[in-house]
């Protein structure tokens, strides 16, 4: 694929899969006051589900293409490169998906789909069905630069950005490099080869210092840990004291966000082992002041405790006064996303 003219950002909500909530969907983080306002991410949820041979995409937006492009008279300009983007839960923006070969519109289109709210969806892109590419979840990563970080011609705060080549040669650079992601399908090429688009090194190292973490906070409150992290038994370490014996799994987030994603393996056992199951997600894993959310169940729900590293002791812990909204688990297998909602304490 050669450069030619402009390729159109537009902002949505993270979502795992874009194909709604109903049938056991995930929900929308983030996306604007609309989504944590309504409790649904809109019209944006089906960015990537196909009706009827194409994808319709929606953002809070209605681009001025007479500005923008000098064959926009009908309303529509045709031919775009449409490249979605959203806030990663640990921080910074990353691309989610692309339409290639898409129609951008001027005004917000209807479509038949019934949305959540029962009516027609709205859409703003569309194109081709084999034309779209979602990235899965895990292999998000390549970076979406605020103009504040990276300079003029970059993305601000609007839900759209208009990628220009012409602009200066850092904005021509990145578009060569988006263009050979979308290429290759989210792997970007260097040297001829295909890179990896998960930093396996740096991911280890995270659920390393998550580890730590929790085993200092177990250790704290006289439990004899043993790690089982080789047996792939379903949970990382086991927990005695006394009579009593926990079955952790651990999870390490080099950001704020408490989210985790289960194996099948380890969903069916956090299932089989209730109420002796605990899920430990230590946020800032790798940083000074880790947070530790120890999801245990209790009957149907579950309960969540969250604590912080005090000072330098490894060993000293305190529980947070803060009271946390939600927290999700999700169990990938396949296609399917399944979440649970978790109580507040």
């Amino acid at each position: 694929m050669t450069i030619s003219g402009k390729i159109v950002f537009l902002r949505t909500g993270w979502m795992e899969e874009y194909w709604g909530r109903r049938g056991g969907g995930d929900e929308i983080i983030g996306g604007g006051s609309f989504n944590e306002k309504n409790q649904w991410g809109g019209h944006e949820e089906f960015n990537f589900k196909p009706f009827r041979g194409n994808c319709y995409g929606y953002a809070p937006v209605e681009p001025n293409l007479a500005r923008n492009f000098s064959n926009s008279e009908a309303g529509a300009v045709d031919s775009l490169l449409v490249v979605w983007f959203a806030l990663h839960p640990e921080g910074g923006q990353v691309i989610v998906g692309w339409y290639k070969n898409a129609t951008l519109f001027g005004k917000t289109q209807e479509y038949g789909r019934s949305g959540e709210d029962g009516d027609n969806c709205w859409y703003i892109a569309r194109a081709a069905q084999n034309n779209c590419y979602m990235v899965p979840a895990r292999e998000r990563n390549f970076p979406v630069p605020l103009s504040r970080q990276a300079g003029r011609g970059f993305t601000g705060s609007n839900a759209l950005w208009y990628c220009d080549p012409t602009k200066n040669k850092k904005v021509a650079a990145y578009a060569r490099a988006i263009f050979d992601y979308v290429d290759s399908n989210g792997n970007p090429t260097i040297g001829g080869k295909r890179t990896r688009t998960v930093d396996a090194k740096r991911n280890r190292q995270v659920e390393m210092a998550a580890i730590k973490c929790v085993t200092d906070f177990y250790v704290a409150r006289k439990y004899d840990i043993v790690s089982v992290e080789s047996l792939c038994v379903g949970w990382d370490l086991e927990a005695t004291s006394g009579k009593e014996t926990l079955r952790i799994e651990v999870k390490g987030r080099s950001g704020p966000d408490p989210v985790a994603e289960l194996s099948p393996n380890e969903y069916r056992y956090f299932s089989k082992f209730r109420p002796g199951y605990r899920l430990c997600i230590v946020t800032n894993a790798r940083g000074k002041k880790p947070v530790l959310y120890k999801i245990a169940p209790k009957g149907k729900e579950m309960r969540v405790e969250v604590y912080r590293k005090k000072g330098t002791t490894r060993q000293k812990w305190s529980k947070t006064k803060n009271r946390m909204r939600q927290a999700r688990v999700v169990e990938r297998t396949g296609a399917t996303i399944s979440t649970e909602r978790f109580c507040e304490l």
